[in-house]
């Protein structure tokens, strides 16, 4: 191999060290990507952003109304606050359909 990538995820740091260390044991200097969120999760659409203004603006007034303990969520379009404990104790389920098309979509 004449070439070498490190990927890290964006905030990681020492990749400058990293590569030097690579580059002593292998003789071969190491180029480095730092992934951002586009590359982990695409561009945000307008939907994204106006959730994210909504939820942040909904978990600010409930800490200043003195309620710490829940996390904000979309609730049929609406924005509410879910206590912790109901929050942890929510089952995850996933539709029978939805595997089927990963299923698809990993595998062809």
């Amino acid at each position: 191999k004449r070439d070498f990538l490190i990927v890290a995820a964006e905030g990681v740091s020492g990749l400058d060290t990293l590569s030097a260390v690579v580059e002593a044991a292998i003789g071969i200097r190491p180029t480095y990507s730092m992934l951002g969120y586009i590359q982990r999760g695409g561009m945000p659409t307008v939907r994204d952003r106006s959730t994210a203004l909504r939820m942040g603006e909904r978990a600010v007034q409930e800490l200043l109304a003195g309620n710490s303990d829940a996390v904000i969520a979309e609730r049929g379009g609406i924005i509410v606050p879910i206590p912790f404990d109901e929050a942890f104790s929510m089952k995850k389920s996933l539709d029978p359909s939805d595997i089927g098309a990963g299923h698809i979509l990993t595998n062809g």
